[in-house]
């Protein structure tokens, strides 16, 4: 961690020497040598609050300290060996070096014979200083450990090893800030490994196989079984490794024999990246029931998250566009956000326009697929002059997904009530949305109302949802959609459900915005909604549809994605996120 202030110290420091220092490669950080002024313990029982103070920086850290008798300084002093991990960087000139132990504060400074040296000259130096001179045991040992380690040159020794080990790496992705995926597979004698272990700089981690997502490769087998007798199908894996690569340097592995011999291999990080580097990692996975848990708990939940979570930093560029003159306080704001398809909005508008009270209601539309903006600007101007309906544009710089762009679409909302619409959802009720804001005000009970939604044929979509477990999915919860598919009844009351659908939601906007509007760490469009609707229960309030509200879903359609196995593996993605934070809370029935 960088500074550029020292922090306060318990007392006046006492003053030594740096005679040399320099960072190992090997090691994964600096090396200190020198002497300070005498502690009454000479074993620090755990590494300690530790600063690298240079001309233009302080570098803090936990170090290790090693103390070694010395002949050339007084019986009030000790030599010092210190070791902080760390990247070697383009540290610039060191000026002194401090760190407290048991309420005392030491420093030891720089002067005209200090001298950084080269990484093994600095490895050299203070192995030798500690295989002769050093006090205390434990320390002692782990620095000789990590100073002993073999380097890595750039080049792939696994070839030099006594037993065969066949590694490949088919794509290295990095999970921000410093995770990584690894696709591939190995190859090697039963009890031949003891580790293997991602280095990056002072980052390490190991690939634990165990906890990995196995992938059966007949391809590998049929190369490599008539030269090297491996047979194991199953030696694909699919592994993440979190706090043990850098985008700012080498990304390797370190592979230790039971023997304790280590051979080195290479990555080459993919430069996907966001939704691209998600897609790659769940594409072609299939996961059991059995195994479902632990492939998203260990491998495929935290990759993903990283991913997505980095993507969400990224600042996004909002352009607002106005059509007509839009009201200043409007009762209600409709949301709509726009993926794909965005000819949907012409038949929308022709629909609002039946009886819309362009005084008291206003529609936002979300543009999230910046590569349709030209082209929805001029669909705008067109509908603005044929149905002279006032509406805004909010176009987005870059994809953002449903959540993001429905709580930008919120953020802009100047309505009391919000109604989140899904841009394939078509009115068929009259006065459609002043219903469902007055089912809203007349039961207080209530915290989000929709409306009963049907396909094109007729059939019922959705007139509220349920939960239950699914054991093709390792148990997990699902939310189903009540009397799918079958012909509406003549049910005209407002009923209350577990759960309503995001393509029809309306709420205040003053709960909404309470709530957080979605949650953006789901991705694309699953299990917001839900999750919502359960903040909205949690706060003691109903959720419910006006079966007397009809309007036409087409489910979908609005997303114009292929349905390919990625596809499928994040609505699971989707489905653990909401299994691990709701899975107590939710009632549940066993199918």
């Amino acid at each position: 961690m960088r500074s550029k202030a020292p922090r306060s110290a318990p007392q006046a420091p006492l003053v030594g020497y740096v005679d040399v220092f320099g960072h190992s490669s090997g090691a994964g950080g600096w090396l200190f040598s020198g002497w300070v002024s005498r502690p009454p313990t000479l074993e620090a029982s755990a590494p300690v609050e530790f600063a690298a103070h240079y001309e233009k920086e302080v570098c803090r850290g936990r170090a290790t300290l090693v103390f070694y008798q010395r002949k050339d300084v007084d019986q009030n002093s000790i030599g010092l060996v210190a070791y902080m991990a760390g990247s070697s960087g383009s540290a610039d000139s060191l000026k002194s070096i401090a760190f407290s132990l048991d309420g005392v504060s030491y420093r030891a400074e720089t002067g005209h014979f200090t001298a950084r040296l080269p990484d093994q000259d600095i490895v050299d130096r203070v192995r030798s200083t500690l295989a002769t001179q050093a006090v205390g045991h434990q320390d002692r040992e782990r620095l000789l450990a990590l100073t002993a380690r073999a380097v890595f040159t750039g080049q792939d020794t696994l070839a030099s090893l006594s037993d065969t080990v066949l590694l490949e790496v088919d794509e290295a992705i990095l999970c921000p800030p410093d995770g990584v995926l690894l696709k591939g597979w190995l190859q090697c004698a039963p009890g031949a490994l003891r580790r293997i272990r991602v280095r990056s700089g002072p980052l390490s981690g190991e690939l634990n196989l165990v906890d990995a997502l196995r992938v059966d490769r007949p391809d590998v087998v049929a190369a490599v079984a008539p030269h090297y007798g491996f047979t194991d199908i199953r030696c694909g894996f699919i592994g993440f490794v979190p706090a043990a690569a850098s985008a700012r340097e080498a990304v390797y592995l370190e592979v230790e024999l039971q023997n304790g011999e280590v051979g080195f291999k290479g990555l080459q990080p993919s430069k996907r990246t966001g939704v691209e580097a998600i897609k790659r990692i769940l594409e072609r996975v299939e996961v059991g029931p059995d195994e479902i848990d632990a492939a998203f708990d260990k491998t495929l939940g935290p990759a993903v998250g990283a991913i997505h979570h980095a993507q969400r930093q990224i600042p996004v560029s909002v352009r607002e566009l106005a059509f007509g003159e839009v009201p200043a306080s409007p009762r209600a704001s409709i949301i709509v956000p726009l993926y794909g398809r965005i000819d949907f909005v012409e038949y929308q508008m022709a629909l609002f326009s039946r009886g819309w009270d362009a005084g008291r209601n206003e529609i936002l539309y979300v543009l999230d697929d910046p590569a349709k903006r030209r082209e929805l600007e001029i669909l705008a101007r067109s509908l603005y002059g044929r149905f002279r309906i006032p509406f805004r544009l909010l176009l987005l710089d870059a994809n953002v997904g449903f959540a993001a762009a429905n709580n930008l679409g919120l953020r802009a909302a100047r309505g009391e009530v919000v109604c989140f619409l899904n841009s394939d959802v078509f009115p068929i009720t009259d006065r459609w949305l002043e219903r469902l804001v007055t089912g809203l005000d007349r039961n207080p009970d209530l915290g989000v109302i929709g409306a009963r939604l049907l396909f094109e044929d007729g059939s019922v979509q959705h007139e509220g949802c349920h939960y239950r477990t699914l054991s093709e999915f390792g148990d997990w919860t699902f939310v189903e959609h009540r009397n799918k598919g079958l012909r509406p009844d003549a049910s005209v009351d407002i009923r209350r459900h577990e759960a309503i659908t995001g393509a029809c939601m309306v709420m205040r906007r003053s709960l909404a915005a309470e709530l957080g509007g979605f949650d953006e760490a789901f991705i694309v469009g699953d299990f917001e909604d839900s999750d919502l609707c359960l903040k909205v229960r949690a706060r003691g309030l109903a959720c419910a549809v006006d079966l007397a509200v009809h309007l036409h879903h087409l489910e979908r359609q609005s997303q114009h994605s292929p349905g390919d196995a990625w596809r499928m593996n994040l609505t699971l993605y989707n489905a653990w996120i909401h299994q691990r934070r709701w899975f107590p809370a939710v009632p549940r029935e066993r199918r």
